[in-house]
C-alpha cells in the first residue's frame, strides 16, 4: 500500500472511511466502505486534490 498525502483512511465498525485533509479542512471523499487500495479511492482521492 502507497502512503499518500492528505488521504486519511479508517477502518470504523467494519466499515474504511476516506477523508482528505488538508490544513484544517477534512472533506469526505465519499467512496466509503472501499479498501484503501481499490483504485476508485485513489481516483476519488485525484479528484479532489486537483481542486
Amino acid at each position: 500500500m502507497r502512503t499518500v498525502p492528505y488521504l486519511r483512511s479508517k477502518l470504523r465498525r467494519g466499515t474504511w472511511f476516506h477523508t482528505y485533509r488538508r490544513g484544517d479542512k477534512e472533506i469526505s471523499l465519499g467512496v466509503h466502505g472501499l479498501h484503501p487500495t481499490d483504485p476508485r479511492v485513489f481516483a476519488a482521492y485525484c479528484a479532489e486534490h486537483a481542486r
